[in-house]
């Protein structure tokens, strides 16, 4: 073999090794993105299937929370129900003949009772306001009263009651607001 073709003979070596390597080169990088693009779809269908559950999820709670609002209050009318049928046989006492106004006033004491028992339990509590400062927050002055038996700004009348569910007002209270007495004074 002579020095000249030894060269060509390695060219061709090298072309035919650097062939074979490109050629497993691209046959791993097809490999590689066969694997890509089936990791792809996976999670492509993960994804999806995870959208289409957390829509499903939504759609239910959102169907729970119709239904929680629409019977929220079921067990307040349960228990309000027998304090209408009270108010339904005091009705029926209170017209027949024989009944006294003492035993009409007692049946409707007591289904008041009964009443705010109701509310109680519901967390509703009246607070009646007489004696305390004037709260502009807890009440509703309608009118003033001029007085020097209390302290100006004291409630001393009330229409109506607060009212609360818990700690926030429902119904601020009506209130007739002590005012100091004015002087006239004589020239």
């Amino acid at each position: 073999m002579s020095e000249e073709s030894m060269p060509v003979n390695e060219e061709a070596n090298f072309e035919s090794e650097k062939s074979d390597i490109q050629e497993d080169y691209v046959l791993t990088l097809q490999a590689q993105l066969k694997k890509t693009q089936e990791d792809y779809a996976q999670t492509k269908d993960l994804l999806l299937r995870q959208a289409a559950d957390f829509e499903n999820y939504k759609k239910r709670q959102q169907r729970e929370l119709e239904d929680f609002r629409k019977y929220a209050i079921e067990k307040t009318i349960k228990e309000l129900i027998p304090v209408i049928d009270n108010f339904d046989r005091a009705l029926v006492a209170a017209a027949a003949p024989d009944t006294s106004l003492k035993t009409i006033l007692d049946g409707v004491k007591m289904v008041a009772d009964q009443f705010r028992l109701v509310l109680e339990n519901q967390g509703i509590k009246g607070v009646s306001s007489l004696g305390q400062l004037f709260d502009p927050a807890k009440h509703e002055a309608i009118s003033e009263r001029e007085t020097d038996e209390v302290k100006p700004g004291t409630v001393v009348e009330e229409y109506q009651k607060a009212y609360f569910l818990q700690d926030r007002l429902v119904r601020p209270a009506m209130v007739v607001v002590a005012k100091a007495k004015t002087v006239i004074s004589g020239s």
